[in-house]
């Protein structure tokens, strides 16, 4: 193809753009709002996540009978550290297959570890740590843009 025909195509492809119905800027108004309010929730839960832990820190001392308060903390420190060093890993996936399937991926993935961190059979607190920072770390990746 010539490259007049396809510097045209492309101008030709920019200019459908504007009324092409995959174009955000053409949704109706309640598709507009409704993803918004998806990748809201999206961005919010994550670090919801964390702040509701750390009330329930005692609890999870008495339920392991952890009497060390560094060991306590030390829980909710894995968790965050693994919340923060999830996206070294995640983003260039994300670049690679795409922004969908990893934080939906992602969403199943801490979805699984949090159940096995909830209904853990044991009181290890290796067990515990270890599923809380599995659980945290795809969790991490959340989408900032459609």
């Amino acid at each position: 193809m010539p490259q007049d025909k396809k510097e045209e195509a492309l101008e030709n492809l920019e200019n459908d753009w504007e009324n092409d119905p995959a174009n955000a800027r053409n949704w109706p108004t309640a598709k507009r709002w409704t993803a918004m309010l998806i990748v809201s929730l999206c961005t919010l839960i994550p670090p919801l996540a964390s702040s509701m832990m750390a009330p329930g820190l005692p609890n999870l001392a008495v339920k392991y009978g952890i009497a060390s308060p560094t060991i306590v903390a030390l829980t909710l420190s894995i968790f965050l550290l693994s919340f923060a060093l999830g996206p070294l890993v995640l983003a260039p996936l994300s670049e690679m297959y795409g922004r969908t399937w990893v934080p939906h991926i992602g969403n199943l993935i801490t979805l699984g570890f949090s159940l096995g961190c909830a209904y853990a059979p044991t009181t290890n607190l290796q067990l515990h740590v270890a599923w809380q920072a599995s659980s945290a770390f795809p969790f991490s990746k959340r989408p900032t843009r459609l």
